[in-house]
């Protein structure tokens, strides 16, 4: 979550600020893709959860709802809710249940997140999380909004040339947003065969670190078929790829090694925490990883002992 102080000027504008009782918050997905291609205007989506999301409810009380905002919206969106609520009688089981395929048709799994699209409905840019202040919202908005002329300028080319022009607008993203750029990958891999943007690495790339994800949510408490799946996620991947699926095996290792410190129960346990930190070790070069080889051999030599030790600080915590 970003955290940032608030500057007096942004003080004044939410405190001097009145709700927005002019902006129309519109709940009809299609009806607000035709109204923004009738006005050339992005649709802006908040998914909200507003009966059980703090950051949702303070988002829109404190700056989405505010006379400062609607001025600076007014001539650029056609504003869209789509609200998840626990209480499904608050929107309507009707309407929630569209909410709820809308949420799902852009993988949404954190609220609030505030999408901009085009008329069609690609994702142009937006935010994930809550913001404490007006800047921090415009922000990442105006970006948004200078890819969609980008992307339509883009549009206007042909073949490679088209390709690379979106291409410049989805490396310009921000990490965290390029999951919602599936549209304008594939479009950009369309009108461009032959990979010269590298786009089809990309998107081999992307794929294969969300369906890493996926198997490793799915592994659970099963490490070694947790690591398996690392090891399988590393073949053919390129060197990008690659960094970022060791990155996230020794994350997952340094989990791994926290919790068997905390929980080990039996020898056995004793001895998986022993190969994780094997494991660890080999991130180091060649020279430290055969020393802290030979140290966790030695420490772990007596794994009774090593298990007695563990449970009289699980005890004394």
């Amino acid at each position: 979550m970003q955290r940032v102080f608030y500057t007096t000027a942004a003080i004044a504008a939410i405190v001097m600020a009145t709700p927005s009782h002019g902006a129309e918050w519109m709940t009809d997905f299609e009806a607000a893709k035709a109204k923004a291609k009738k006005e050339g205007k992005a649709i802006l989506v908040d998914f909200t959860g507003s009966d059980w999301c703090g950051w949702c409810i303070r988002l829109r009380s404190s700056i989405l709802d505010t006379r400062a905002f609607r001025e600076y919206a007014e001539d650029k969106f056609v504003l869209m809710e789509v609200d998840v609520p626990k209480n499904v009688n608050k929107i309507g089981a009707e309407l929630h249940a569209r909410n709820r395929e809308i949420a799902n048709r852009y993988q949404i799994t954190n609220y609030p997140s505030v999408l901009v699209l085009d008329a069609d409905g690609a994702v142009l840019g937006g935010f994930i999380g809550g913001r404490d202040t007006i800047e921090h919202v415009i922000s990442p908005l105006n970006e948004a909004l200078t890819n969609k002329e980008k992307a339509a300028k883009a549009r206007e080319l042909t073949g490679v040339a088209r390709a690379t022009a979106l291409m410049e607008v989805y490396t310009s993203l921000r990490p965290e947003l390029k999951p919602y750029f599936r549209s304008m990958r594939d479009e950009i891999s369309l009108y461009d065969p032959d990979n010269t943007t590298g786009i089809h690495t990309e998107i081999d790339d992307t794929n294969r670190l969300e369906n890493l994800k996926q198997q490793i949510n799915a592994a659970g408490n099963n490490r070694k078929q947790a690591l398996q799946h690392f090891e399988t996620a590393l073949e053919g991947a390129s060197p990008e790829c690659a960094a970022t699926v060791r990155a996230m095996r020794m994350e997952y290792l340094e989990r791994a090694q926290n919790y068997l410190v905390m929980t080990a129960r039996t020898e056995a346990d004793v001895l998986e925490l022993k190969a994780i930190m094997l494991l660890i070790a080999e991130y180091s070069n060649a020279a430290e990883a055969a020393d802290l080889r030979r140290e966790i051999e030695t420490m772990f030599a007596d794994p009774a002992a090593v298990l007695k030790t563990l449970k009289a600080k699980q005890q004394a915590q």
